[in-house]
């Protein structure tokens, strides 16, 4: 049997992990949205349905990897500043091979400015699809009991 700090660890590590795929996805959307160019579809403007898929689609994974709700709200708000850290580490990459869109210690200020409805936009996202998916795997994929219920037993 594992020991209660061990599996604490486990579920500590878990959640930062499912918290970074939201930040790689929300830094990513951040990143694509100001800089569209610079982005996987390369255009002149970013599309806005791909930035909800991609939010969309990891979300509703994440959810489905996580085991509660408050594991999932503090994935959600750790998932937005791991956001802003990557979307700042992919706008600082394009310097190191001389490109220069704004200057490097301006950056953040530079991104939070124009991203500001990317950020609400990925949080918002995030929540509602982190809350479907943690819902389907409740319905759908959970067929054990739970160790601590506060509700009535389903049957």
């Amino acid at each position: 049997m594992a020991s209660p700090t061990r599996s604490k660890r486990r579920s500590i590590a878990r959640t930062v992990a499912l918290a970074a795929v939201l930040g790689v996805a929300s830094g990513y959307v951040i990143f694509y949205g100001v800089f569209p160019v610079s982005g996987v579809p390369a255009s002149g403007e970013a599309s806005v349905p791909w930035m909800l898929v991609l939010l969309g689609v990891t979300s509703i994974l994440v959810g489905l990897a996580t085991e509660n709700l408050s594991e999932m709200i503090f994935e959600v708000f750790l998932g937005l500043l791991l956001g802003g850290a990557v979307a700042s580490g992919m706008a600082v990459s394009p310097f190191l091979v001389g490109v220069v869109f704004v200057s490097p210690d301006s950056l953040p200020a530079f991104l939070f400015h124009y991203a500001f409805l990317l950020f609400v936009l990925g949080f918002v996202v995030d929540l509602v699809g982190t809350s479907s998916g943690l819902a389907l795997r409740e319905k759908y994929f959970l067929r054990r009991g739970r160790p601590f219920s506060f509700g009535p037993e389903r049957k």
